[in-house]
């Protein structure tokens, strides 16, 4: 039986095939310069959200991009996910939590109320993705589910203004984490 440095190194000599890259960075200025480079090649209004994904492309993390053993590792790795067989094998799992976001907006049409759809659209996006993902009946269109809402209270934290407003992320209003 292996000792556990024996497999920390094994599982650290499997990911060195894989590391990622890195942005350069600089001892005086971190990452500040590798950004404005990113932000040179974007128009000056893009949404923070766009920004993620050029850093990506920027450091050579895009798939489409990507060359070699790195580009058929993570194709082996996505491929199945998206085969036709199992691409229809969630269509009727779809359908259902699509039925019931339907059967939510007849209830509001023949109530005549308006309404915002946010909240609905992600808790249908959020009960799809769970049953594609977890293979789990989350129902958080009809009734409160506890790890949907630990997932929203995350999300609330998160901040893609950093990326253009430092300090952003520093807001005392923002509830804290529990």
């Amino acid at each position: 039986m292996a000792t556990y440095e024996e497999m920390l190194v094994a599982l650290d000599s499997n990911r060195a095939d894989y590391r990622q890259p890195m942005p350069p960075y600089n001892l005086s200025f971190g990452l500040l310069l590798f950004r404005n480079k990113v932000m040179l090649g974007v128009p000056r209004d893009v949404h923070p959200q766009y920004l993620p994904d050029q850093i990506r492309r920027a450091i050579g993390l895009d798939i489409v991009t990507m060359e070699g053993q790195q580009r058929k590792h993570w194709r082996n790795i996505y491929s199945p996910g998206f085969s036709a067989n199992h691409l229809m094998a969630l269509v009727p799992d779809t359908v259902h939590e699509t039925a019931a976001f339907c059967q939510i907006l007849q209830e509001y049409a023949d109530a005549g109320d308006i309404f915002p759809m946010k909240d609905h659209t992600d808790n249908l996006a959020v009960d799809v993705m769970g049953k594609v993902v977890l293979d789990s009946w989350l129902n958080s269109q009809r009734s409160y589910n506890k790890m949907v809402d630990a997932l929203r209270s995350q999300v609330r934290t998160l901040t893609f203004e950093a990326n253009i407003k430092p300090f952003a992320a520093y807001d005392p209003m923002m509830p804290p984490l529990q």
